[in-house]
């Protein structure tokens, strides 16, 4: 995958939940400080495959 696919991703995933960049940008760094931003965005990746599944 190249830099611009992982765009193309966060960009679909962030439609599908109807959020922004800069939203999804504040909650990475407010879950970096309890250590849980990757484990957070996995989830939002994995909740889109469930929208789309529906």
């Amino acid at each position: 995958t190249t830099p611009g696919d992982h765009v193309k991703d966060i960009a679909n995933i962030c439609a599908i939940h109807e959020i922004n960049e800069m939203q999804v940008a504040v909650k990475l760094l407010a879950y970096s400080f309890k250590g849980k931003s990757l484990q957070w965005f996995r989830s939002l990746a994995l909740q889109a495959l469930t929208k789309i599944g529906t």
